[in-house]
């Protein structure tokens, strides 16, 4: 289950890699920093590629797939190696093929009828994407405190950041943070792991901090 994940790691690193030979030291720059959970966007004709890279060479990192759109995405993510699956919104037939499969997924969710349609299929733990413009914090408050009775968590994901990712981790109602500021796309391209391992140590060490 997404929550066996979750419940150890707060924070995912998402990245989209255009190369796959940045994969491997990309990954392994945010494992330093102490951030494991690397979801790769297969928004690029490498994500495949580079998950399969991450995983032949970062064993100790947890790749996962992000934008799974379809069915036949996810089993081509997980015959990749990965080993978790997320998508931006709600589509049945993916989460069906993931319970038939046995691998995590994390399908997206804002709205109260999107909502309770992955609660009609048995899914608690909510990717509420793009966070920053679809209400953020205050979006997210609201909304627990109609489906907290139901269980309803949420994984915040698109604009935060280091100046906001605490606001987000403070609330009871969110399970994680994915968060694209760890390992910018610029960032990735050029190699620069030296600033990926840095922020995800500012970050790693900041939460640990405030969990004291």
């Amino acid at each position: 289950m997404i929550d066996d994940i979750l419940g150890l790691h707060r924070v995912i690193a998402t990245v989209t890699i255009d190369d796959p030979s940045r994969a491997a030291p990309t990954a392994r720059a945010l494992v330093a920093g102490g951030v494991r959970v690397v979801e790769v966007m297969l928004r690029t004709d490498a994500g495949l590629a580079a998950i399969e890279a991450i995983r032949a060479e970062v064993p100790e990192a947890i790749i996962g797939a992000g934008t799974v759109l379809t069915p036949e995405r996810l089993e081509q993510a997980q015959r990749a190696g990965a080993a978790f699956g997320v998508a931006p919104g709600f589509d049945s037939a993916t989460v069906l093929r993931a319970a038939e499969l046995g691998i995590p997924f994390l399908p997206g969710a804002v709205t109260p009828t999107e909502i309770q349609t992955c609660l009609a299929h048995g899914i608690t733990t909510i990717k509420f994407f793009p966070a920053s413009t679809s209400g953020g914090t205050a979006a997210i408050k609201a909304l627990s405190a109609a489906y907290n009775v139901a269980g309803v968590r949420f994984v915040a994901t698109g604009g935060v950041d280091e100046t906001n990712v605490f606001d987000y981790l403070a609330l009871p109602a969110i399970r994680a943070v994915g968060m694209s500021w760890l390992a910018t796309s610029a960032d990735v391209r050029d190699g620069n792991v030296a600033e990926i391992e840095r922020r995800a140590r500012q970050i790693t060490e900041r939460l640990e901090e405030r969990e004291r």
